[in-house]
């Protein structure tokens, strides 16, 4: 079956279930690296929340083994799970006062989003966006909302003040976490088990530097391992690092979601690094949670510490 056919059916299953309870809509949805996904939203009646689910997603699960009605049931699950059944109060959205807490940055590829960043407040640096969202949570739900150049124009704010704003909140609000690479992938292959702490969280400073990595490989993310990559922007966390190697190190963006940091002694040439960097991107990274396929540098004795390696033909250049 197509994928558009597919869509029509659990389309039209789902709409028959709620049938007169509900507003049920279909819309394509722009997401990151302007990948371009098939939104179902379901609104209860008397609601203003409606919780979207991505029809691309499940049409994967139908090309294997699973049937129609499967997918359309296993939708029908999540949205009654998440389903907002009233009004939710969000004018506090319009008062900067009471949003400014909850500004946070996240960082996205600024080539693959380079037409929806004219709509965002950013900053650039090297080919990486920094953007800004508001950390929300309601009716139980968390969640987040990009931050347009509408947003702040009501608010009137600039990109420094969210850049600032963000600085303060979102370490605060996603915690950094710091793994070796063995246990990172651990971690991953251990989701939806008993979980296991087998990281180390960046604030606990004595147990997180008591079990660094002898090779030098870290993995630093947030404590929710949902767009931590935007960790090497905290304040002292490279610093760190770098004082307890007593050296500079590679910063490889591995996806939205997790940096690695490399000391300097344990890396390969350049060359090899950007084709692992290409190799991972191409084989296991989600075309929506590609970040770069460059190298950056952290420099401790320099005042503008992380920059772009731009070649590697002869010598290093920054």
């Amino acid at each position: 079956m197509k994928k558009e056919e597919f869509f029509e059916k659990v389309f039209e299953r789902i709409s028959a279930y709620y049938g007169d309870s509900a507003d049920v809509s279909a819309h394509e949805v722009c997401k990151n690296n302007g990948l371009k996904k098939y939104g179902l939203c379901v609104r209860k009646n008397g609601s203003n929340c409606a919780p979207t689910i991505y029809l691309d997603d499940l049409y994967q699960n139908y090309m294997g083994d699973e049937n129609v009605e499967a997918m359309a049931n296993a939708a029908i699950g999540i949205f009654n799970e998440h389903l907002v059944d009233k009004e939710v109060d969000v004018s506090f959205f319009e008062d900067i006062e009471k949003v400014l807490p909850k500004i946070c940055f996240k960082l996205i590829s600024g080539e693959r989003n380079a037409e929806r960043l004219q709509e965002l407040p950013h900053r650039m640096m090297g080919d990486i966006a920094v953007v800004y969202m508001v950390s929300l949570e309601v009716a139980g739900e968390s969640g987040s909302v990009l931050i347009t150049n509408e947003h702040a124009d009501m608010w009137d704010v600039s990109e420094e003040d969210l850049y600032e704003a963000a600085m303060d909140n979102t370490p605060r609000l996603f915690p950094a976490a710091c793994y070796s690479m063995w246990e990172f992938c651990a971690k991953l292959a251990k989701s939806g088990t008993e979980d296991t702490r087998i990281g180390y969280e960046y604030e606990c400073d004595d147990e997180f530097w008591a079990h660094l990595p002898d090779d030098g490989f870290i993995v630093a993310t947030n404590n929710r391992k949902i767009q931590g990559s935007a960790v090497i922007l905290y304040p002292g966390l490279l610093r760190d690092v770098a004082e307890k190697y007593n050296s500079n190190f590679y910063i490889v963006p591995s996806s939205i979601h997790e940096m690695i940091l490399l000391p300097e002694r344990f890396a390969p040439g350049i060359e090899e690094l950007r084709s692992m960097i290409r190799e991972v991107n191409n084989s296991c990274v989600p075309d929506e949670d590609f970040l770069s396929n460059s190298v950056y540098y952290y420099d401790r004795e320099d005042e503008n510490n992380v920059k772009k390696v731009e070649q590697a033909s002869g010598a290093m250049v920054l």
